[in-house]
């Protein structure tokens, strides 16, 4: 099966490329979710957790202001950011291989709880590459498109799903040794 690229600039405000790979007739999008440590009361749950059992869950969760999960469709391809201090890596890629519903899946254990009090979509996950060693962002920081204020680059991890473009979303995956 053949892919035809085509780089589509977004003017909602904001100088982010979105990359489309055309496969099969289906528009495939490069996103970055981001994910930090969640508090609920008393309950406090770190990033790496959430990670680890979405991932293993094969699903992943979205709240109701997420961006740009109106958008989010089978086929997108997605790295995962751990952010807040001592993380600030990427740690891992999937696949979306469903649409985002109001649905959400049983989560087991105090994790899986306070996720399922928190969030109220999720879509299913595939092709899950958990990567042997975290890229750092400080390194690729010059590199990056998608980071146009180098000085002030963590805004641009500030929302928890983010649009990148083809060549962004490459250079990390080869960082993390990673092939699609």
């Amino acid at each position: 099966m053949s892919s035809t690229r085509l780089h589509w600039h977004m003017n909602a405000g904001t100088a982010d490329r979105k990359s489309f790979d055309f496969v099969g007739g289906v528009a495939r999008t490069n996103l970055i979710f981001v994910v930090n440590d969640l508090e609920l009361g008393d309950a406090h749950v770190n990033a790496e957790d959430i990670a680890d059992t979405l991932l293993a869950a094969g699903c992943w969760l979205y709240g109701p202001t997420a961006p740009h999960v109106r958008r989010l469709q089978a086929g997108d391809n997605v790295l995962v950011y751990l952010a807040g201090a001592g993380r600030r890596y990427f740690c891992a890629s999937f696949v979306l291989s469903g649409p985002v519903e109001s649905k959400l899946p049983r989560l087991f254990g105090t994790v899986g709880d306070l996720l399922t009090r928190t969030f109220s979509a999720s879509s299913p996950i595939t092709g899950v590459r958990r990567w042997a060693t975290p890229v750092h962002i400080k390194p690729l920081i010059q590199d990056l498109q998608f980071i146009t204020d180098k000085k002030n680059w963590g805004l641009h991890f500030r929302q928890s799903v983010r649009v990148i473009g083809e060549e962004d979303y490459d250079r990390i995956c080869r960082e993390g040794n990673v092939v699609r």
